[in-house]
């Protein structure tokens, strides 16, 4: 899977990234909005946006979210913050997304990364077979 991961504090960015690869996933980390979407191309589509909500700067999360789903409306999000969720209301979790609570583990951040990919896309859980 490819997973775009934004998240601005550099520790948190260096676990997501060794977690994720050491599971196999392509990953692009970022730092902003604006450095993810300068090397988001057609070269890397995400299957996967992993993201802080509460980055420094201008935007935020949910505002990288918004615009990666305006070229690629698909994309599941996987949110992670430190807020109580009631700071996160902005979020659309009803839309294939998810809000992760810091501090988080290992299996966990895995466990939400799965349930997301058997997702389908209007976020609806999937349907059991008989």
């Amino acid at each position: 899977m490819r997973i775009l991961v934004v998240e601005d504090d550099d520790d948190i960015r260096d676990y997501l990234n060794i977690c994720l690869t050491d599971e196999g996933h392509e990953v692009l980390v970022s730092y902003s909005l604006e450095s993810a979407f300068s090397e988001v191309d057609s070269d890397f589509r995400p299957d996967l946006l992993l993201t802080d909500f509460n980055l420094q700067g201008v935007f935020d999360g949910a505002d990288i979210a918004c615009r990666l789903r305006n070229e690629y409306p698909q994309v599941p999000v996987l949110m992670i913050s430190g807020q109580p969720k009631s700071a996160c209301e902005k979020i659309d979790l009803k839309n294939n997304a998810v809000l992760l609570s810091k501090p988080f583990v290992r299996h966990e951040l895995l466990s939400a990364i799965r349930r997301l990919a058997i997702l389908p896309a209007d976020g609806t859980a999937p349907q059991q077979s008989s």
